[in-house]
């Protein structure tokens, strides 16, 4: 039975009915601060975002959390498509990856630097 069930969600991941969101699949997040929290001491902060799927469920909203609390926010994703759209939709700044080109996440924090001067934060997904 559970080499069945393996089988069907990879066979669901492939074929794009799991993840990105999707009812059958995809993370349901939820966050709430205390009574009184207003994040300032966020605001202004310089966030980088990586992992896996930074444009599905926990990623994708560990980013909009970040933006929500003012911060400039950037992520890497292998999703181009995904990607476009969400930094569009969040209003931050995505860098497109491909992790078998060698020192890529080096480059990226090396952009980051050049641009903003520095990362504050750096959430792995």
């Amino acid at each position: 039975m559970a080499d069945n069930y393996l089988e069907k969600k990879m066979e669901e991941y492939r074929s794009g009915r799991m993840g990105h969101g999707s009812s059958s699949g995809g993370a349901k997040v939820s966050v709430r601060f205390e009574a009184g929290f207003d994040g300032s001491a966020f605001a202004g902060k310089r966030v980088l975002v990586t992992g896996g799927c930074v444009t599905d469920g926990v990623g994708r909203e560990t980013v909009r959390l970040y933006r929500a609390l003012r911060c400039r926010v950037a992520f890497c994703s292998t999703d181009m498509k995904e990607g476009a759209r969400l930094a569009q939709e969040a209003g931050c700044r995505h860098y497109p990856m491909d992790w078998s080109v060698s020192g890529v996440a080096e480059k990226v924090r090396a952009d980051m630097i050049r641009h903003w001067g520095g990362i504050d934060i750096e959430v792995s997904v």
